[in-house]
Formats: C-alpha cells, sequence, structure tokens
C-alpha cells in the first residue's frame, strides 16, 4: 500500500509510530505489502505524535480476480457401478489438478447431453443443472461413451444445482468421456443341501427348492444342469448347478447335492428274503435233464432293493442205479 500524506499541527509536531492494517496484516509502518483475497477490504492508517495524539483515516481496496483457474482434467473416465445398480460420483473425482491463483478452486459436473430413451437424473436435479455430483445407472452401460462436462469455478458457487450462467467469467470446462461398465457378476444362493431316503419323491424335491439369485442390474437367462449320479438300487447322489447370466454377461453359478440313502440291503441268506427250492430226486434212465421241473428261487423283494439275477445251468450228477441229482 502507498504511504499516507501526514499534515502535523499543534504542540507536537514530530510523528512517532506509523500503523497500516488490514483484516489480515498489521504493519509498523506507512503503507507497505499487505496480503489480500479476492473481495472488498478496509485498509486503516494510524499515526500517533510524542504526545500521544493520534490520528487515523481509512480506504478501500478490491481485489478482483481476472484469470479463471488452472484447469486440469481427466479426458476419459471409467465407472464401476456397484451392488444398487447406480453410481452417484462426485465432481472432484474427474479433476486431475486444477489450480488458481487467487485461492480454492471448486467444482460443479453435469452432462452433455440428457439420457435417450431413460431417465438417470440426480436427486433433486431433473433438469440436469451443473450439480456436487452426477448419477450413472445401469442403461448407461450399453453406450459406448457418455460426455460430462466438469466446471471449475473461482468463486464458491454454493451446494447443490446451480444455474448454468452462475458466476460468469470466474470458472472454465473441460469435456469428459465417461465409460460406465457393470462387473459384478449375478448373486446367487443356492438351496441348502438335503439327504433323502431312497423312494423318496425326488421331483417334488426338486420343483420345491430353487436358487436365490438377484443382480445389480438385470438377470438375462438362469439355467440348472443336473448331473445325476443315482446307482442301479435309486441311491447316490444328484448334482444341480444353477447358473445366473446377467445382461451384460457376467455369470455366477453353485450346486446343491441330493443325497439319496439306501433304506434296505439284500441279504441272500435271509430265508425272509430268499427261499430256494427243495432238492429234487428223480428216478429214470435217459432223460433230459432240461424237462425236469425242479423249481425256482423265491426272491422276495420290492422297488427299493432292485435284486439282479444271474441264471447258472444246473450241475447233473448221476447216482448209482440211473438216478439224477440236480444241484443248483
Amino acid at each position: 500500500m502507498p504511504a499516507a500524506s501526514v499534515n502535523y499541527s499543534g504542540a507536537c509536531p514530530t510523528a512517532i509510530t506509523y500503523t497500516t492494517s488490514n483484516v489480515f496484516t498489521a504493519l509498523n509502518t506507512n503503507g507497505g505489502i499487505l496480503f489480500f483475497t479476492t473481495g472488498v477490504y478496509k485498509v486503516v492508517y494510524t499515526v500517533t505524535d510524542h504526545c500521544g495524539m493520534t490520528g487515523r483515516d481509512s480506504t478501500y481496496v478490491t481485489v478482483y480476480d481476472a484469470s479463471v483457474p488452472n484447469l486440469v482434467c481427466n479426458p476419459q473416465q471409467t465407472i464401476n457401478l456397484p451392488s444398487p445398480g447406480f453410481a452417484d460420483i462426485r465432481a472432484t473425482v474427474f479433476d486431475a489438478g486444477s489450480t488458481d491463483n487467487c485461492g480454492h478452486v471448486y467444482f460443479k459436473i453435469k452432462r452433455m447431453f440428457n439420457p435417450s430413451g431413460y431417465s438417470c437424473s440426480n436427486p433433486g436435479n431433473p433438469a440436469n443443472h451443473f450439480d456436487d455430483l452426477i448419477r450413472f445407472c445401469c442403461q448407461d452401460v450399453d453406450s459406448s461413451s457418455i460426455r460430462v462436462i466438469l466446471r471449475v469455478y473461482d468463486a464458491y458457487p454454493g451446494d447443490g444445482p446451480v444455474s448454468d450462467s452462475l458466476h460468469r467469467g470466474h470458472y472454465v470446462d473441460c469435456m469428459i468421456e465417461a465409460i460406465v461398465l457393470d462387473k459384478i457378476a449375478p448373486d446367487i444362493t443356492c438351496p441348502y443341501n438335503v439327504t433323502v431316503s431312497c423312494g423318496a419323491d425326488l421331483d417334488s424335491v426338486l420343483l420345491t427348492m430353487g436358487a436365490f439369485i438377484s443382480d445389480n442390474c438385470a438377470l438375462l437367462s438362469i439355467d440348472t444342469i443336473i448331473d445325476n449320479q443315482l446307482d442301479a438300487c435309486g441311491s447316490g447322489e444328484i448334482r444341480r448347478t444353477f447358473i445366473a447370466t446377467d445382461i451384460h454377461r457376467q455369470q455366477s453359478s453353485c450346486t446343491q447335492i441330493i443325497t439319496v440313502l439306501k433304506t434296505k440291503t439284500f441279504n441272500g441268506l435271509d430265508p425272509n428274503q430268499l427261499k430256494w427250492p427243495e432238492h429234487k430226486i428223480v428216478y429214470a434212465c435217459r432223460i433230459d435233464s432240461d424237462t425236469i421241473n425242479a423249481g425256482i428261487p423265491i426272491i422276495n423283494e420290492d422297488d427299493l432293493v432292485p435284486v439282479f439275477r444271474h441264471p447258472k445251468k444246473m450241475k447233473n450228477t448221476i447216482l448209482t442205479g440211473a438216478v439224477f441229482a440236480l444241484k443248483f
């Protein structure tokens, strides 16, 4: 600041001290270098003589920032959608180190064009004004690129949406290409593994137990692969694999295991399950053994314990006196 002009009068014409001050700085000199930010400030000059008499006067200084901020932005920004299916990204994310020669910088952002065919506006900002954040949705994934405008101010614009013309001359814009991706596969939870007895209604089990599937955007298809590993007795495992595919070709899968247990086993030594025919002796000469009705084994079985039969040819033994003895 320049020095003030001082006129002395009275009995004490010699000045002892000077001060020059504003809200930021106080100097013990008549004028000098003071610190200012942008705005209007009062500067006070004070002079005191050796008699203790004080004189004071003031002036106003207006500091105007005539330069826009130094803008640095990312030309391309990738957005990965989280689990809710939309992302609210703050404007500062798109900045790459913007500055201003007089102080702080402030950020707002908006889409260059409203979405076509779907809605994806910020909460409370349906008119697509410059705002503190910008929303991206699942429908944006299908767009090759989305152009947004980052605006950097050197004057505080306030919170929330603002007019496009606010603080004209105190901002600079940058166009950025936003690429929106969906990298989250569907969330799938299989029904719990179960154990049933042989003979259970497996169709009912399969129909009443399904997988729980959700996705942050939308599902395209749900496929089921059934691997039947039951043996001839109907026991073993059934492995049911669920495969979920979303509209952006992300996949998840899980497998349910259904265990089928045997309820009975076949015991050939138990006469209640297997009864052999009685021994038979035929008194004859030159008889064809195939014509002899010697009986067959009687097997008591049910659907739960199937028994496999392997017939073997009878063994003929000729006894003394042309007597046949047939053995199985």
